[in-house]
């Protein structure tokens, strides 16, 4: 134990000399300045390794948070998904442990994105269709339990399961109206 509680601070200052350089020790004046600047893109400057890491996450914070939530291409949604409600039955019967007796009741598919967060951009990381869905089943004492569920789909197959109270970040696109009739002429 002795010779442990030893060798152990002798091996850690070994590794700190070891990671340490004497290259680059000395720093120019003005060398640890950051910069936020929009036009030039400019975000960090640093001598430390990672900066350019740190000044693309920084970047990338700085654009969410001033550009905002990216909106949804409307092109890429897919295909309107045809049979998804025995898509998303089997899907729930076969991995989320719903029994067979259960009673489904489904919602409409509509369009639906989710962005990244503002600090990661606020790109879009994903856009399809949503389907909210209940299901009814007893509890062990034969009480009526209703759980709610939004479903993510792309191509007609499910992408994720939530429950309804964990999917509020899932944005859904209204459906554009349809343009009333034209006045006829008197």
């Amino acid at each position: 134990m002795v010779i442990l509680r030893t060798i152990l601070p002798w091996f850690a200052a070994l590794l700190l000399c070891a990671c340490a350089s004497a290259e680059g020790t000395t720093a120019a004046p003005g060398t640890f300045t950051s910069d936020v600047e929009r036009g030039a893109r400019t975000v960090a400057s640093a001598t430390a390794r990672g900066a350019e890491a740190v000044g693309d996450s920084l970047g990338t914070a700085y654009d969410g948070v001033t550009n905002g939530f990216e909106d949804p291409e409307h092109g890429a949604f897919g295909p309107y998904p045809k049979d998804y409600v025995r898509t998303v039955r089997n899907h729930m019967q076969r991995f989320e442990n719903v029994p067979d007796t259960a009673s489904f009741s489904f919602g409409q598919p509509e369009r639906g994105y989710l962005n990244k967060g503002l600090l990661r951009g606020g790109k879009v990381e994903w856009q399809g269709w949503v389907v909210t869905i209940k299901i009814e089943t007893a509890t062990a004492f034969g009480q009526p339990q209703i759980d709610e569920y939004v479903v993510r789909m792309n191509d007609g197959e499910v992408v994720e399961v939530l429950r309804a109270k964990y999917a509020s970040a899932i944005r859904r696109v209204m459906q554009e109206p349809a343009s009333p009739p034209a006045a006829r002429a008197p």
